[in-house]
């Protein structure tokens, strides 16, 4: 509105009322919207603030859910290796009877169908629960090898050079997956 509209008419004290309350309320108003700017400014920043707090704290928590799992699982493997190495020993101990070096010539049949029953008692009385699923393979493996040899063999006899050989690469094949699942041929980590 032009100043000249407004004042037409005032004179004097009047116009200059009229002029420090038109700028007052400028005044008041900018102040205001100042006002007003700094506040939506401080809500914007707050609000960027709690989510920036609010994303830190989801990664943390899954950080610390993501180590928590890590450890339980350690845990967990480190406890059953612990287990499983005394009853792996057992059965590794059992398939001595089959050596690479030097050859078991005095073993018969009857001894091959005495370390099957063996075997089985060890899988189910201590050591069959602990054996991991590929190592549960190979010992089935040992076991039906054992199984078809014996069939029309005179158990008195020796066991043959070829049947020694299927069981002997059986029992290896068994004992190199033990080692295996208790990381015991695993070479130390080179420290540089």
């Amino acid at each position: 509105m032009p100043w000249q509209q407004i004042l037409n008419g005032a004179t004097g004290l009047a116009a200059l009322v009229i002029v420090l309350g038109v700028g007052l309320a400028v005044a008041i108003l900018a102040k205001a919207a100042d006002a007003f700017g700094r506040r939506l400014e401080a809500e914007t920043k707050h609000l960027e603030l709690s989510r920036q707090i609010g994303l830190e704290s989801q990664a943390k928590f899954l950080d610390m859910t993501r180590k928590a799992l890590l450890e339980r699982t350690d845990n967990v493997d480190q406890a059953l290796r612990a287990s499983r190495e005394g009853v792996y020993k057992t059965l590794w101990k059992k398939t001595e009877k089959l050596p690479k070096w030097p050859r078991n010539d005095s073993l018969t049949y009857q001894e091959l169908k005495a370390l099957s029953s063996e075997l089985q008692s060890w899988y189910f009385g201590e050591g069959g629960i602990y054996l991991s699923e590929s190592a549960r393979g190979i010992y089935s493996g040992v076991q039906e090898a054992i199984e078809r040899l014996l069939p029309g063999k005179d158990l008195t006899l020796p066991v043959s050079d070829p049947d020694y050989e299927v069981i002997r690469a059986q029992c290896s094949r068994l004992r190199t997956e033990l080692t295996k699942d208790l990381y015991s041929r695993r070479e130390a980590p080179e420290l540089r």
